[in-house]
């Protein structure tokens, strides 16, 4: 008996470049939490921008944010691996350096640093949510995930900062505590559940879900990249994965 959903967001519930849910897909979702299965939907975003997606049952679905590095329910903060001051020190020094972009993420708003293009973009993607800084003291808040946008080469050493590369395509850079993941994630929220792994369902459609996929008993991959680095059985449909759950 399926007792948890873990899904990915972006190129998962939600194609890539679209801004909301298909009304097809939040109906199962709120079908899903009706019939007592627990809903958690796990993403790199933060969990502010995760809401404005999913903006409905705040109170009954469990928001793993910034690469797993933080699970929101009911709006407290449930599990928290925050990246240490010292590597937000050392992003901001990289940032400055190599003239990229840099975004900090919090769970409830992103600390934004560079061009005035560049804050400019992030400002119009955020909104309020985004605060522009000119150096550590701007950043109030724990930071969970670190990252630079520009052309692709590296400007930091993860391994020297306790930090692990979470995703690295399209200009984008990103880093989170190397103890975080969203692996880790799972395990943490099928523990505080009481949920075994044969009682879940994960899915994703990036090579950063792979190891999720590979914590729970049934597992879908939205692309087949993803199906063969984790086993997970290829689908192209997400409403797939509430049917195997039979809801």
């Amino acid at each position: 008996m399926i007792k948890l959903i873990a899904c990915d967001l972006d190129g998962t519930l939600l194609p890539r470049g679209e801004k909301r849910l298909t009304s097809a897909l939040e109906n199962k979702i709120k079908a899903c939490v009706a019939s007592g299965v627990k809903f958690a939907v796990v993403s790199g975003r933060d969990y502010a921008a995760i809401r404005r997606v999913i903006d409905f049952l705040p109170d009954d679905i469990y928001f793993v944010c910034c690469g797993g590095s933080v699970c929101v329910k009911g709006g407290k903060t449930l599990y928290s691996k925050p990246v240490t001051a010292e590597s937000v020190i050392s992003a901001i020094k990289a940032a400055k350096n190599s003239g990229k972009g840099l975004v900090l993420s919090s769970d409830r708003q992103v600390y934004v640093y560079g061009s005035e293009d560049f804050v400019s973009f992030v400002k119009n993607m955020y909104g309020e949510d985004a605060i522009p800084i000119a150096c550590n003291r701007g950043v109030q808040s724990p930071v969970y995930k670190i990252s630079f946008y520009g052309e692709q080469s590296r400007v930091l050493e993860p391994s020297a900062h306790g930090l692990k590369l979470f995703y690295n395509r399209n200009g984008w850079e990103e880093y989170i505590s190397r103890i975080a993941g969203k692996a880790e994630a799972l395990s943490d929220l099928m523990m505080r559940t009481s949920v075994l792994a044969s009682e879940v369902i994960a899915a994703g459609d990036d090579l950063c879900d792979a190891p999720m996929l590979k914590k729970a008993k049934q597992s879908f991959a939205l692309t087949r990249e993803c199906a063969n680095e984790s086993g997970a059985e290829y689908i192209s449909d997400p409403s797939l994965i509430f049917e195997a759950a039979q809801l």
